[in-house]
């Protein structure tokens, strides 16, 4: 579902990608920019980069 609402409301930049690549990059545990996978309907908790950089 996130990746299907990503690429709706990125057209011009996901124009390229494929729905089940952006899934795949929401679920990777490579790096430390990765985006970590978020369950529909549960709370969303912080990324931890903005911890570290003290924006939230």
């Amino acid at each position: 579902m996130m990746a299907e609402f990503l690429k709706s409301q990125f057209p011009w930049q996901l124009a390229d990608v494929e729905i089940s690549t952006i899934a795949k990059k929401l679920s990777s545990d490579e790096g430390a920019f990765t985006l970590p996978k978020v369950e529909p309907r549960l709370p969303l908790a912080p990324f931890p980069l903005a911890k570290k950089l003290s924006i939230c």
